[in-house]
C-alpha cells in the first residue's frame, strides 16, 4: 500500500513538472532541449555510446572542462566550467541555491527560488540556460567553437530579452542596460 501511494505521489509530481516546462515563457527548441535534458534523451557522448551510435572505445570528454566524460548531469551541472554560469546567473536574479547534479532536482529547485510571481520567469531562466549551454556546446563540438563564460553569459541574457519582450513575461520595468547588470525579482 505505501509502495503504491509512493508512486502515486511520484508520478503526480512527474505530470507537474512535465505541465510547468511546456507553460515556460521560451522558445519551443528550447523547451524541447530542456525536455530532453529531463527524460535523459539528450544526444551527449555518453546517450550515443548507449544506443551504440559511436564506439565504445571512442574517448569523448565534455567540451567545456575536457576533464570528464561528457554525460548529461556532468554537462549541464556538474562541470566546472557550467557551474560558474550557474552562479553567474543566481547572482544575476539575486538568489542563492544549492547544487543539485540531476536535471529534475535541479529544475525544482531552481524554480523555486522565488515566490509564486516569479516561477515563469525563473523557468524561463532556467530553460535558457539549458538551451544556451546546448548550443555552446554544439558550437564547440561542431563548428570549432570557443568556449567563453562571458559571452555564454551575455548570450543567456540577450535571449531571456527577447523572450521577455515576446511572451509579455512581467518583470520590472528596466531598459536593456539594467536588464543586462542585473534583474531584480522582488522589485
Amino acid at each position: 500500500m505505501v509502495s503504491c501511494a509512493t508512486s502515486s505521489l511520484s508520478a503526480s509530481r512527474q505530470i507537474e513538472e512535465w505541465s510547468l516546462i511546456w507553460k515556460a515563457p521560451a522558445t519551443f527548441k528550447a523547451i524541447t532541449t530542456a525536455w530532453k535534458v529531463l527524460k535523459g534523451r539528450v544526444p551527449t557522448c555518453d546517450n550515443l555510446r548507449k544506443r551504440q551510435v559511436i564506439f565504445q572505445d571512442s574517448e569523448e570528454l565534455c567540451v567545456f572542462c575536457k576533464g570528464a566524460d561528457e554525460t548529461i548531469d556532468h554537462l549541464f551541472f556538474e562541470c566546472q566550467e557550467t557551474d560558474e554560469i550557474w552562479n553567474h546567473i543566481l547572482r544575476w536574479v539575486g538568489k542563492q541555491s544549492a547544487r543539485h547534479h540531476k536535471a529534475k532536482e535541479h529544475l525544482l529547485a531552481f524554480v523555486n527560488l522565488g515566490n509564486k510571481k516569479d516561477t515563469p520567469f525563473l523557468l524561463g531562466v532556467w530553460i535558457c540556460t539549458i538551451w544556451c549551454l546546448w548550443k555552446g556546446r554544439n558550437e564547440c563540438k561542431f563548428n570549432q567553437g570557443t568556449w567563453s563564460k562571458e559571452r555564454m553569459t551575455a548570450e543567456i541574457k540577450n535571449r531571456l530579452w527577447g523572450w521577455r519582450t515576446a511572451f509579455k513575461v512581467s518583470s520590472s520595468p528596466l531598459d536593456f542596460r539594467r536588464w543586462f547588470v542585473a534583474v531584480n525579482l522582488d522589485g
